[in-house]
């Protein structure tokens, strides 16, 4: 009779392991963290917020290097804006909003803010930024685009929608 208790709780033993990991793994999960380039262009108060809502907080920092992409402009002349033409999207302590004037070789992803920025994106059609005479355009995704990467991001990390 020892023997079948014993069979029947190591059998248990094997059964409630991994409950117990998957229990575990969902306590110690890590809070989604922003991005610090986000407090160059919100409140710290919003952002603050923001960790109730993960979900928007994951957009923003996915937008921030999903956004975009740099690409060499074609020989032809590209249909775009100057980007020397595009404002900060916050006036500075004076009240004035200053132009786009980043080195362009800081535009790539980890580094560069477009949030900073007043940048307009379209619904269906990609948006080209002209950048300078660099022979360089940024081209930021339709704002359809954009989001089938961002829900197969949030799909990717098994981000439940509930959220």
């Amino acid at each position: 009779m020892k023997r079948h208790i014993i069979h029947f709780q190591i059998i248990a033993l094997f059964l409630l392991l991994p409950l117990a990991k998957i229990s575990h793994g969902q306590q110690s999960s890590p809070a989604i963290k922003p991005d610090p380039r986000l407090y160059d262009c919100m409140e710290k108060s919003y952002i603050d917020g923001l960790k109730s809502k993960p979900k928007l907080l994951l957009y923003y920092n996915f937008f921030l290097d999903n956004s975009y992409y740099v690409a060499d402009a074609p020989d032809k002349k590209v249909n775009g804006i100057e980007i020397s033409t595009v404002s900060l999207r916050n006036p500075d302590a004076s009240g004035k909003l200053s132009l786009f004037s980043e080195d362009f070789s800081n535009i790539k992803a980890g580094s560069f803010n477009p949030l900073k920025y007043d940048f307009h994106t379209q619904p269906n059609l990609f948006t080209n930024y002209i950048l300078g005479k660099s022979g360089k355009v940024l081209v930021f995704y339709s704002e359809k685009v954009f989001t089938e990467k961002f829900n197969n991001y949030l799909k990717s990390i098994n981000f439940e929608t509930a959220k």
